[in-house]
């Protein structure tokens, strides 16, 4: 049970309204240069602009902020992060369009996701067979220029030359773990002979890597931090990567449309390997295998769907992922004091972990 969040000077709300405003800003400065490129450079603009203003909850730009803060004496001034923080959102899209070609997927936080977006666009003249293929191309672009931008927004910073160089160093890292997490999803997908530590080693480069040590290892690079904390940010961030990615996996199955933003069952369909699918085929009957290997990896009709989950059930993979779950939320909880976070950043930090602990989406 998530404990009631405190009160504190810089909120996570705050920030999260703060990289808004940054982005909408940021990306009000590339108009007149993709404007420039004619018809075509209106139409990836148009992309661009609307898939980064999506509703989301800018988890890793407000991360870069509040742990940068934290190891500022806790100052408001927090100017200096804000092209880092920006930067991490593009990243951030630029490795959402790509997670969505390869899974297929249409639907990003109830919105179109780009490619599905950009086959609207196709031109009538492209055979029909060829549309889909037009329109992943140029979502694979659009991404791929999302990530040089991330990185010519540090570099443009005011930042010192020494401190855009760890920046760099520190967001390219981040994306080279993020890309192998992505290659094990893939490789993983459909086999389902997946362990417990394949799958924790997947979590750890695809959510955890990205999501809360990355953004954190930036902002503590940027506030010059002690060298001693960062193992504990690291440490910290795999536990909530965890704790976030099982409860994403429960989400994915035992969610609604409404408030998880996908489709539900989606993962299954895809073959995509969890520690909650992987506990249930371990543990179930002969008969509840033999179904569960003819039915994941394929198209789920609702009763399938019903079925798989009573499966889940039955076998206590559900509630062994839930306690997971909850083992790992209240893990990271107990290291935040070891982070040397002000008082006050400390507090964020633990009021951010509770609201994660009690989401639906």
């Amino acid at each position: 049970m998530a404990a009631a969040p405190a009160k504190t000077s810089i909120t996570f709300p705050a920030l999260q309204k703060r990289v808004n405003r940054e982005l909408v800003r940021t990306i009000a400065t590339h108009k007149k240069l993709f404007l420039s490129y004619g018809s075509v450079g209106r139409i990836l603009f148009a992309e661009m602009q609307r898939a980064l203003l999506a509703p989301g909850k800018r988890i890793r730009g407000s991360l870069v902020l509040l742990t940068y803060a934290g190891y500022t004496k806790g100052r408001m001034d927090i100017a200096p992060a804000i092209p880092a923080a920006v930067a991490y959102e593009f990243l951030q899209q630029f490795l959402l369009i790509h997670d969505d070609i390869i899974d297929q997927d249409d639907l990003r936080r109830g919105q179109p996701t780009t490619v599905a977006q950009f086959r609207h666009l196709v031109p009538r003249h492209v055979p029909a067979e060829d549309r889909n293929h037009f329109a992943k191309s140029m979502a694979i672009v659009e991404g791929d220029l999302l990530n040089t931008l991330a990185f010519e927004l540090i570099v443009h910073s005011s930042l010192s030359p020494t401190v855009i160089m760890k920046a760099v160093g520190s967001l390219g890292r981040t994306q080279q773990e993020v890309i192998i997490g992505e290659f094990l999803d893939v490789f993983f997908e459909r086999d389902w002979k997946g362990t417990q530590k394949s799958y924790e080693l997947m979590v750890y480069l695809k959510t955890s890597s990205y999501t809360f040590i990355g953004p954190m290892m930036l902002g503590a690079t940027l506030a010059a931090a002690p060298r001693a904390v960062f193992p504990r940010i690291q440490k910290f961030g795999a536990l909530l990567g965890l704790a976030f990615q099982l409860q994403d996996d429960y989400l994915g199955v035992f969610g609604t449309i409404e408030t998880f933003g996908k489709r539900i069952g989606n993962d299954l369909e895809e073959g995509q390997q969890t520690l909650l699918t992987t506990l249930t085929l371990n543990r179930a009957s002969g008969s509840q295998k033999r179904y569960l290997r003819a039915t994941l990896g394929h198209r789920l009709a609702r009763a399938d769907l019903v079925k798989i989950r009573g499966i889940m059930q039955e076998t206590g993979a559900v509630a062994d992922v839930q306690r997971a779950i909850a083992e790992a939320f209240e893990a990271a909880l107990q290291l935040v004091p070891a982070l040397g976070l002000t008082p006050s950043i400390s507090q964020t930090l633990q009021n951010f972990v509770y609201y994660l602990q009690s989401r639906e989406r």
